[in-house]
């Protein structure tokens, strides 16, 4: 089985999930967010020239890391991994792949410390957003769904608290993500502590 066609078959899998089984509510983790993961895991992979086998491994994760949401929200990662280790195996991947698809997903758990350098950059990938100057727009998306999905209804200025804990007890592991979302991460935090002084 060459790189690309388990690439596509992974693409076209995850692809029909989200967009046909997931329910509508799902407007932060959506389609978009998947392909932003990918995009962002294959640009933060760039400086450690990784093999053409981990960036595949990479790839692969990031296109089924959030997949687990179709049956769990909260510990949707572990129904991830299970996803992608059955799709995978029908399709006749290596063992040893899988295995580090599963420890990819694994390590976007937000209390998991990435171990190798393809944990760090998806984990990095995952919350790319923190460091994006579209933080407030990714933040009511997620306001949404943990409404909807977890019965979580907060205040304004509760919100605000919630995201200026994150952003501030958040680290970005690789120097390369450091370098390009930091500083707006940083504003972005500075805006949230704006916001809880009005």
């Amino acid at each position: 089985m060459t790189a690309s066609s388990i690439i596509q078959k992974s693409r076209e899998y995850a692809t029909q999930i989200i967009v046909e089984e997931l329910p509508k509510d799902f407007v932060y983790h959506d389609l978009d967010h998947t392909l932003s993961v990918l995009s962002n895991s294959l640009l933060l992979a760039k400086p450690y020239n990784l093999s053409e086998e981990e960036l595949e491994i990479l790839t692969i994760a990031a296109l089924f890391h959030d997949l687990g949401y179709l049956t769990i929200y909260q510990g949707h990662e572990l129904a991830s991994e299970k996803m992608a280790e059955d799709f995978l195996k029908k399709a006749g991947y290596p063992k040893y792949k899988i295995e580090a698809v599963i420890a990819c997903i694994h390590a976007t758990i937000v209390e998991v410390p990435p171990l190798s350098i393809s944990e760090q950059i998806i984990k990095d990938a995952d919350l790319a957003s923190l460091g994006s100057v579209d933080f407030e727009k990714y933040s009511n998306k997620l306001r949404h769904e943990w409404l909807h999905f977890c019965d979580e209804l907060y205040t304004d200025k509760e919100w605000y608290e919630i995201n200026y804990n994150f952003l501030n007890g958040h680290q970005f592991f690789t120097d390369e993500a450091k370098r390009l979302y930091g500083a707006v991460k940083l504003e972005n935090m500075a805006k949230m502590r704006k916001l809880l002084e009005l």
